[in-house]
């Protein structure tokens, strides 16, 4: 990947400790809170063993402390992350938060296990050559991954941003007026059944392990023909 400024691309991974309840609600709703719970993790450990490798990766990661086994199960992935709690606020001041600084700046969610890696590195390229920001939207009207370039104040994040709704996008946009702000194309995080019943249909063998695993035990992925 192309550095920054500073040498080097940032991964920020955006999580809640997976707990029945506090993790994938909507979804929860539809197939059970201790079931939701039990794929959001499958999520992260897809995400990080795709993405983390060869990046200085940092688990964001909101209130309360994590467990010492869920830190271990993180690095089992990315031996090398680092943790960082969020902070005060709403969502949008929380990510200003941890996403200050300089450099080359990516953060994702847990939302989007088969994120294709070549989302990332173009993400990161344009970031280090000519974008100040760089999204990959998603379907509901959010996003699966955001950039943000060399120089670029991250605390316009703690604007007037409408998030986890069909305008979060849009007004991340709007925020970043005056900046060169990039769409590459799109792909969607899972957030409501729908949403999972569409990643288990395009699920590619072997690529999302955890959530492949996930999936067939609970009987949303067809071992017979590969499709929910």
């Amino acid at each position: 990947m192309h550095p920054g400024t500073d040498g080097y691309v940032r991964l920020f991974v955006v999580v809640k400790q997976p707990a029945p309840g506090r993790v994938k609600t909507r979804l929860g709703k539809e197939i059970g809170p201790e079931a939701a719970a039990e794929l959001a993790q499958a999520f992260l450990d897809d995400t990080l063993r795709r993405l983390a490798p060869g990046r200085p990766t940092v688990v964001v990661h909101a209130p309360p402390e994590l467990s010492p086994a869920f830190r271990a199960r993180c690095r089992a992935q990315a031996p090398e992350c680092t943790f960082v709690p969020q902070g005060p606020g709403d969502l949008g001041a929380r990510l200003a938060a941890a996403l200050a600084g300089s450099g080359v700046r990516l953060a994702v969610g847990g939302d989007a296990p088969d994120l294709p890696l070549e989302r990332l590195e173009r993400a990161a390229a344009l970031l280090a050559a000519e974008a100040d920001v760089v999204a990959v939207p998603a379907q509901d009207g959010g996003y699966s991954l955001l950039g943000l370039g060399p120089g670029v104040d991250a605390a316009r994040l703690a604007g007037a941003i409408r998030w986890s709704s069909p305008h979060t996008w849009a007004d991340t946009e709007a925020a970043f007026a005056g900046h060169t702000v990039v769409a590459l194309e799109p792909w969607d995080d899972v957030d409501e059944l729908e949403d999972l019943r569409a990643l288990c249909a395009r699920l590619e063998p072997g690529v999302c392990a955890a959530t492949e695993a996930w999936a067939r035990a609970n009987g949303y992925l067809d071992t017979h023909e590969g499709q929910c």
